[in-house]
């Protein structure tokens, strides 16, 4: 919504006043109709602050995406972003190098070796690990997505829960450098109501995706 409507909502206001002085009982009844409208224009410019807000960090991520491809001479075709741009991480295929990088300007990078699990979190749940037998990790992933956002997405063929909507999709790294630690990279985070089942299903797959590229060259 621009600001050109502004002034509407301004009008409706004065309305409102003028209307109370007359008629009481009426002016209540504008009042709170305006009241709704004033309350959803200041609604959609907090989103749309907020969706400025992201597209300026994803930018800056994208440049630090950029730069380190460019100093580096990788194509960034195994790329994962956090879902509020602050991370991403990149596999570059050709050194096998896992890149660490934030928006910030801090990065990291580890062979592909020192890379001991990835695994796929849903609302707390690890569903795969490529320490068990990758299988497993597949089949649970696949009911997830076939299965839709109500499917069963247990840790394990022993232990199972049923999630009856998904609110966090996380990739988990297991890493052993000088010492063993994790990092995530949260790739869905429920932030409003109306999210499609579709929504979730493409943020898993691509989750999937990367992690079957970097589990692959285990094998």
């Amino acid at each position: 919504m621009s600001n050109k409507f502004l002034p509407a909502f301004i009008l409706a206001v004065f309305v409102t006043v003028i209307t109370w002085v007359n008629d009481e009982g009426f002016g209540i009844i504008i009042m709170l109709i305006s009241t709704i409208i004033l309350s959803i224009y200041f609604a959609i410019l907090q989103d749309r602050a907020r969706r400025t807000r992201l597209k300026n960090i994803e930018d800056i991520l994208n440049k630090e995406i950029q730069f380190l491809c460019s100093e580096k001479n990788i194509l960034p075709n195994v790329l994962l972003k956090s879902h509020n741009f602050q991370q991403a991480v990149l596999y570059d295929k050709v050194r096998k190098n896992v890149y660490f990088i934030e928006s910030c300007g801090e990065r990291s990078q580890y062979d592909i070796d020192e890379i001991l699990c990835v695994d796929i979190v849903i609302d707390g749940v690890q569903i795969t690990s490529t320490s068990a037998v990758d299988t497993v990790g597949r089949a649970l992933i696949g009911g997830v997505v076939a299965g839709g956002v109500g499917a069963i997405v247990g840790g394990s063929t022993s232990k199972k829960s049923s999630k009856n909507q998904v609110n966090k999709v996380e990739v988990k790294f297991t890493i052993a450098d000088e010492d063993i630690y994790i990092k995530r990279i949260p790739v869905f985070e429920r932030e409003r109501e109306i999210v499609t089942e579709e929504m979730i299903r493409s943020y898993i797959e691509n989750a999937e995706i990367f992690r079957l590229n970097l589990t692959t060259k285990r094998q």
